[in-house]
């Protein structure tokens, strides 16, 4: 009856609902009272609270471990999170890091995809690192970052904004058939394909 009350009061205190499980710390630690101290035998606990007797037996261990005075060698709590986050911080660096198959995504890009990778990484890690991983060569980053675009890309862009114009006015209706007589009709002419 102990521990009812004093899972009652606790309730109350927080605002559970009486017939879940004590998730507050001070409760428990209470519950670890009265049960390792004999005066309600854990069986009798576990059924007033509506839990798993080997569910108590695992909070009260748990509390001994914690306390220090639990087997040698046995994990406190803070230590078995430290240890979690460690082992998902590993398997984490396993799954992009270390594994080829996952992690050679950029790798295989051809080289004017990397050199924007490092371009948007440069304030992050320094340049020759990026070059070294992506085993691309410092030098040639540095002449693509003063390249000038060909005649070819400059002509693309500009048709670009022309097609995205003319898509744009007739309410994102017209296909690329449309889009070609339309350019043609405002004096722009560029291939079917190219428009497409």
């Amino acid at each position: 009856m102990l521990a009812r009350r004093v899972f009652h009061e606790q309730c109350i205190e927080s605002g559970q609902a009486p017939n879940v499980a004590p998730s507050h710390p001070s409760s428990k630690q209470r519950l670890f009272g009265s049960a390792r101290s004999g005066i309600a035998r854990s069986l009798r606990v576990a059924s007033d609270l509506n839990i798993g007797e080997n569910a108590l037996r695992e909070w009260v261990q748990r509390a001994k471990i914690d306390a220090g005075d639990g087997p040698a060698g046995a994990l406190t709590s803070d230590e078995r999170e430290e240890f979690v986050r460690l082992r998902r911080e590993h398997k984490r660096m396993l799954d992009g890091f270390g594994n080829p198959k996952k992690s050679g995504g950029i790798l295989r890009e051809k080289k004017p995809v990397r050199f924007v990778f490092i371009h948007r990484e440069r304030d992050c890690f320094p340049i020759t690192a990026l070059c070294r991983v992506l085993r691309v060569s410092c030098s040639g980053y540095h002449a693509w970052l003063s390249r000038v675009p060909c005649a070819r890309k400059v002509e693309d862009q500009r048709l670009a904004v022309e097609i995205t114009a003319v898509f744009m006015r007739s309410r994102k209706t017209y296909g690329s058939p449309r889009i070609y007589v339309d350019l043609a009709s405002r004096g722009t002419h560029a291939g079917r394909n190219r428009i497409a």
